[in-house]
């Protein structure tokens, strides 16, 4: 076929082409201009609607987080209100117990009482204290209640339910013995609600235990919230935290009061009306009233005055919090998304005048040198199509095939041909990039191990990943989950965490290789203990970490089997020597880093190598079994109790001064005098006390004890001295 060169063809054509390039130029422009402004308008309708709805998922989100912070405030307030009337009523009655044991001997009934009332009375001036009797005048004994009316007698008091509250808990004091009980009251009309701790003292029938109004829970987690939300920049999200007092949820003058206004810290404590306007003249408080008394939620908007005069517009989202009759809401401000809209209309006018005015110069141009430049535009499309055939045989970029018939032109077919062969190298390279990739994954699927690559998120892992998490594939991991940490469980320091130090735990590993890194990971109920290791890698200048987890569950087992074998005494069944000295160290050393106090306790059996001569090893074994026994029983889950050596035994006791170390010497030397053990005679103890000081050693607080413990038997054993 005879191929037909360019530059005969172009001054030919060149001048129709001109004409209905102008032509089109004017119908598609206008159209083109048209268009432009039809599809804006309806992107920034899309755009405002998708992003105010995106805002509120958010928002919502955020605000239910808020709610959660609230509730969990509430429970750390009434957490912390249960503990201190707990203590408050165990102090009261360890006062009383121990006064009246030392006093019953010497005292009538009537004088012991007296004792007993005038030291609470001073120890105990600001509690909130009471003691009463359980008998049916329940007459009050000492009653430091300022919310109750003392001359009002107890057997009188009422609730809402027309029930007598205190003739209630007498009750049921007698049965649990000490206990947590709510009181409600109405008294002249006002409704009071007590949370209290009692305990029944059986000697003098009395009911003692310490009171506080709950009241002060509200109090309290209103303190908190204030404090985390209005001082400090709690979320960047929102641009406003809002919390409100609700008296009257049909709204009115004064239906509401500003707890927190975190951009209007004036406004607090101020009480809002229903009636309030925003910068449009919306009364947008009736809105979201009407909302939360039908849904208990709220979105709506607000139209605000900026400093610059403009209006701006506020997502807001109020939640009821009913119990308390609080709204908790938050604020997205949507000043970004207006301005920028405003602005890319700006710039689409601009730009549109712009294209017009350079297709008008360019028309007038093209009319008065078209002819001109017939000969020379041919050359330079010669040219042109020159430098492309250099530049196609060269390249290596993805192309769709040419056929070659489709061309008339030799210029053409040549650069079709050099087209096509960049497209059979480009195939060849990538086919050799696809065996790489599967023969890479063919070999992390063949591993037992666990395989994953991560930068926080799961970006890949292998078979053995999928197989013992139970998911499918990457997306059905991703649906749920994001990084495999969401199953680590913290087991304490010897295990890998989250974030170590303030670092993510796979970056943590890969710095320290040199360590043993260990995780525990919960699966279907059952705790799989993994060791693993981190290595990073570069990927496309992002850092990425290629993580390995071995399986030693059975390994972990068997260690810990044989560690507590190592460290329990075999006859007696509690801690050994071994055991108590590593406690004894970890618990100076925490001593000396925070300054938490600690006291140790020794003792042994009075004449113990006696009664093995006497009535053998093997009772003197069972007397060793029962009095392990029986000290357990005093001992608290933070204590260690642990055999030191032969008939001595040892006691840590975290937290105890020598005072409380020595009472609880004295209630376990009483118990064991008292205990009838498994033979003929009689057995009993010596104690040595002491309390850790700063710069103590193990070796420094062993024999201090120690020394304690000889002077015991040097003043004739059965007794404790502190030191």
């Amino acid at each position: 076929m005879k191929f037909f060169k360019i530059d005969t063809i172009a001054k030919t054509l060149l001048t129709s082409i001109f004409f209905m390039f102008s032509l089109v130029l004017i119908i598609g422009g206008s159209w083109w201009a048209y268009k432009k402004f039809e599809f804006f308008n309806e992107e920034k309708e899309r755009i405002q609607k998708d992003y105010i709805e995106s805002q509120k998922s958010l928002l919502k989100e955020e605000i239910k987080k808020l709610s959660l912070e609230l509730n969990y405030e509430k429970i750390l307030a009434q957490n912390e209100i249960d503990l201190n009337i707990k203590h408050c009523a165990t102090e009261i009655y360890d006062i009383a117990s121990i006064l009246y044991e030392t006093y019953k001997d010497k005292n009538d009934i009537n004088k012991i009482k007296k004792i007993i009332l005038n030291f609470l009375s001073q120890k105990m001036q600001n509690k909130k204290i009471f003691i009463f009797e359980t008998k049916n005048s329940l007459n009050k004994i000492l009653f430091k209640i300022p919310d109750i009316p003392q001359n009002i007698p107890l057997s009188l008091l009422k609730n809402s339910k027309n029930e007598y509250p205190f003739a209630n808990l007498a009750l049921f004091i007698k049965e649990k013995q000490r206990a947590f009980y709510d009181i409600n009251l109405n008294i002249n009309g006002k409704k009071l609600s007590f949370r209290t701790y009692n305990i029944y003292f059986p000697p003098l029938k009395w009911n003692m235990g310490c009171m506080e109004n709950k009241n002060i829970i509200k109090e309290k987690v209103k303190k908190r919230l204030i404090n985390k939300f209005a001082t400090n920049s709690h979320n960047k999200f929102l641009c406003n935290v809002s919390l409100l007092e609700l008296y009257n949820i049909n709204g009115g003058k004064n239906f509401a009061k500003y707890i927190i206004q975190k951009n209007k810290p004036q406004l607090e404590n101020k009480f809002i009306s229903d009636s309030i306007k925003d910068a449009k003249g919306i009364q947008f408080a009736k809105k979201y009233l009407k909302d939360l008394r039908e849904k208990k939620e709220s979105f709506f908007i607000e139209h605000v005055k900026t400093k610059e005069g403009d209006i701006a517009s506020k997502l807001i989202y109020y939640k009821l919090h009913p119990k308390w009759n609080w709204i908790i809401g938050g604020t997205v401000c949507l000043a970004k998304i207006e301005k920028s809209i405003n602005y890319q209309e700006k710039l689409l006018q601009d730009y549109i005048i712009e294209k017009l005015i350079k297709f008008i110069i360019l028309l007038l141009i093209a009319l008065l040198i078209s002819f001109l430049i017939a000969k020379y535009f041919s050359q330079k499309i010669q040219n042109s199509f020159n430098s492309f055939n250099e530049f196609f045989k060269n390249a290596a970029k993805t192309f769709v095939r040419i056929d070659l018939k489709n061309f008339y032109f030799k210029e053409f077919k040549e650069m079709a041909k050099s087209a096509n062969k960049m497209i059979d190298e480009y195939e060849k390279a990538k086919q050799e990039l696809k065996f790489s990739q599967q023969y890479l994954k063919l070999m992390l699927d063949t591993q037992d191990s666990i395989v994953v690559v991560t930068n926080s998120h799961l970006i890949s892992a292998n078979k053995s990943f999928y197989k013992f998490f139970g998911f499918k594939d990457f997306k059905d991991f991703n649906k749920k989950h994001d990084c495999i940490c969401e199953f680590f469980i913290d087991k304490g320091d010897e295990y890998i965490t989250r974030k170590i130090d303030g670092e993510a735990w796979f970056k943590y590993v890969a710095k320290h290789p040199e360590k043993t890194h260990k995780v525990v990971i919960k699966k279907d109920e059952k705790e799989h203990v993994f060791v693993l290791t981190s290595q990073k890698m570069d990927y496309k200048g992002e850092d990425r970490y290629v993580v390995v987890l071995t399986d030693i569950t059975d390994v972990e087992k068997q260690r810990k089997k044989l560690q507590l074998v190592a460290t329990t005494d075999p006859l007696v069944k509690i801690p050994n020597r071994l055991k108590f000295d590593s406690v004894l160290n970890k618990t100076i050393d925490n001593f000396n880093k925070t300054g938490k106090t600690f006291s140790l306790i020794f003792f042994d059996i009075d004449h113990f190598k006696s009664i093995n001569d006497t009535y053998g090893h093997k009772t003197g074994d069972k007397i060793l079994v029962e009095l392990a026994k029986l000290v357990s029983s005093f001992i608290r889950k933070s204590d260690t109790f642990a055999r030191w050596g032969g008939e001595e035994f040892a006691i840590i006791l975290p937290g105890a001064d020598i005072k409380k170390a020595y009472e609880i010497a004295q209630k376990i030397r009483e118990s064991i005098e008292k205990h009838k053990f498994p033979f003929e005679g009689k057995v009993t103890c010596s104690f040595g006390v002491t309390e850790a000081r700063r710069g103590d050693t193990p070796n420094s607080i062993v024999a201090r004890a120690d020394k304690a413990l000889y002077e015991a038997k040097e003043r004739g054993r059965n007794r404790v001295i502190k030191i």
